[in-house]
């Protein structure tokens, strides 16, 4: 059955699905999105992959990145600011690799 009741929203971590006000509602951009998603082998491992090309960075799973012994450029942890003004410290450094080879032979 429909709720008529108003905006719920759904705790994420708990699952918990409680009444909300709209006040505290972040409403989305009016603007089309497109999501790609992309299974690349790196190393012997299968990694699903989100392209975006508005992040300022770029994420891969450090057990990954270490399993495949990509090269890392820095050992610290890094502090995310995420959505909403949160933050998150990675556990892991910075790593670096390039995709490729593309059909011309470089790397991207």
């Amino acid at each position: 059955a429909a709720n008529s009741a108003g905006p719920v929203s759904v705790d994420s971590t708990s699952g918990e699905v409680k009444q909300i006000t709209t006040e505290k509602v972040m409403n989305e951009t009016r603007e089309s999105s497109i999501f790609i998603f992309q299974v690349l082998k790196i190393g012997n491992r299968e990694a699903l992959t989100m392209f975006d090309t508005g992040a300022n960075m770029h994420l891969i799973e450090g057990e990954l990145a270490e399993s495949q012994r990509l090269e890392q450029l820095s050992n610290k942890s890094t502090t995310l600011t995420v959505v909403g003004g949160g933050t998150i410290e990675t556990e892991y450094g910075i790593f670096r690799f390039f995709l490729g080879p593309t059909s011309d032979g470089s790397f991207k």
